[in-house]
């Protein structure tokens, strides 16, 4: 849970701020709940299938640490709105209790010890988890198939999204199921927390959950009989992610100062805040390097397709926006700086700068886990100019190759999908995430996709982003085309400008990497 981007996104009238509140350190210091990495891996006894999930208790007592830890610091009679986000996909049970108590919260005590006995479900299955690949089918039957799932809901099914999870639960659990009033998203469920009442899910969040009609807004009734019965009173009501659902309880009033009117804007995704909050427009691509890489391109005539997300925006001049998440990211490239270049990045990237662009034609694929796209592709592969398969490289071709590669199959995969022959022939680049800080992959990603690349200055993207959105909350016309008029636009910074003789070299190399990826995994990837 993203409690950076869940708990803090603060807007005062002369602005916004909002907090990083090192969400490592503060899970580090739940650790009684056994997690590792947040997370914690099982096999259930009923299905006999592996599962990943988080305690809800580890999420609150973490919420009241932060708040604990911060309120010597923020002056929240200031404050007069909020949002957030959390991981997307991830599901939280609450039982028929629970509302009431919400309402009646005592100030003097923390949450977590309060809404201990309100959950049906005391660890919440997880983004992780990838156990509900018989559901997902059982999914994609009722409407005719993957792709119509892709055209109705913005993706295929995935087993990490809300459906086949809830169907999962409904299937194995269903005592659990039937003592459910209400099913939260990671963020709306942080949202309910500060409203004193079950809170609403928002249209982004909502596009992730293989249950709304990605067009209309609404769940599918199709979808929601084919996962549980019952369930539209369960998941209660979508909204739009920059509507104000409410003003914060009086819990928070009284115990951190917080002021009555306080405007809680909805919670969304993460991906969608982190969207916001890069200033994102119509066209842009939006690199996220982290520990898996993500790839968004923003638009308004963008069509859903099996390979990745179509997932709504909350940006007016580009309402959806295609995501394509890579496992095999920084994970890759940190273990090829380990193998060569003795895990110092500064030795990585001097090995990358002494090939040429194009790497003399050999080119090269690393999966050292199962990759989303393509589905469970593992292992290495290398090829030389001829396009012959080869074992062995020098360690500066394959750091090259390795860099070359993962940035030339995103393309391929934009180009699939449609979305990059829509966009302007010299896109903008959003970079945020470790790679940022190393010159020469911000120059394969300008060259590679053909436009100059900027770097955020703000290392919370998705924080930056709920803040927007809850100073915009406070606008009475809701005219969200606004949102970002009256702040300033020097938060990016230009990091690398695209030459074209490279860029040149690597489209030649597109198609090339198009015939690889169908030889070693098929036409279906």
């Amino acid at each position: 849970m993203h409690f950076d981007a869940v708990t803090s996104m603060l807007a005062q009238q002369s602005g916004v701020f909002y907090l990083n509140s090192h969400v490592l350190r503060v899970l580090q210091d739940c650790s009684e709940h056994g997690t590792e990495g947040g997370v914690k891996v099982s096999v259930d006894e009923r299905s006999g299938r592996s599962r990943v999930s988080s305690p809800v208790m580890m999420w609150l007592q973490a919420l009241d640490l932060l708040f604990s830890r911060i309120q010597e610091k923020v002056d929240f009679s200031q404050v007069q709105g909020l949002s957030g986000c959390g991981q997307m996909h991830g599901t939280v049970y609450w039982n028929r209790s629970s509302n009431e108590t919400l309402k009646h919260l005592e100030p003097e005590k923390p949450l977590a010890p309060q809404l201990e006995n309100c959950f049906v479900l005391k660890n919440s299955p997880v983004w992780v988890d990838s156990s509900t690949t018989l559901e997902c089918g059982e999914m994609e039957l009722a409407v005719g198939g993957e792709d119509c799932m892709a055209q109705l809901t913005g993706s295929k099914a995935y087993e990490r999204f809300c459906g086949p999870q809830i169907k999962y639960m409904h299937k194995y659990y269903p005592e659990v199921y039937e003592d459910t009033q209400r099913i939260s998203i990671v963020s709306s469920f942080a949202c309910s927390l500060f409203l004193g009442q079950i809170g609403p899910i928002d249209y982004g969040d909502g596009s992730g959950t293989n249950l709304m009609h990605i067009r209309n807004f609404c769940w599918d009734e199709t979808l929601l009989d084919a996962c549980a019965p019952g369930l539209r009173g369960k998941l209660g009501p979508l909204v739009a992610p920059y509507e104000r659902v409410g003003s914060i309880s009086t819990y928070w009033s009284k115990r951190f100062g917080f002021p009555p009117n306080c405007a809680v804007a909805a919670f969304t995704g993460d991906n969608c805040a982190s969207v916001e909050g890069l200033r994102a427009q119509n066209g842009d691509i939006a690199v996220s390097c982290g520990t898996s890489d993500n790839l968004i391109l923003l638009g308004k005539d963008l069509k859903p397709n099996i390979y990745g997300h179509l997932f709504v925006s909350s940006i007016e001049s580009a309402p959806y926006f295609i995501n394509l998440c890579y496992k095999n990211g920084s994970l890759a490239r940190e273990e090829l700086s380990r193998m060569f270049c003795d895990a110092d990045w500064n030795k990585f990237e001097a090995t990358l700068s002494s090939t040429p662009v194009g790497n003399d034609g050999y080119v090269g694929l690393f999966y050292f886990k199962p990759e989303h796209i393509p589905q469970n592709g593992l292992g290495v592969y290398l090829f030389d100019p001829n396009n012959q398969k080869i074992e062995n490289s020098s360690p500066e071709r394959k750091v090259r190759a390795l860099v070359e590669g993962q940035f030339l199959m995103k393309r391929v995969h934009l180009e699939r999908l449609g979305g990059f022959s829509n966009v302007n022939r010299k896109p903008r680049i959003l970079i945020t995430g470790g790679a940022s800080r190393n010159k020469s992959i911000c120059e394969i990603i300008a060259n590679v996709y053909g436009g100059d690349v900027y770097y955020s200055d703000s290392q919370d993207a998705a924080a930056l982003g709920n803040a927007y959105r809850a100073k915009f909350c406070l606008n009475s016309e809701n005219q969200y085309v606004s949102m970002f008029d009256s702040e300033p636009s020097n938060q990016l910074r230009l990091v690398a400008k695209c030459d074209q003789k490279a860029t040149e070299i690597y489209n030649s190399m597109v198609v090339r990497f198009a015939d690889i990826e169908k030889q070693l995994f098929g036409e279906k990837i």
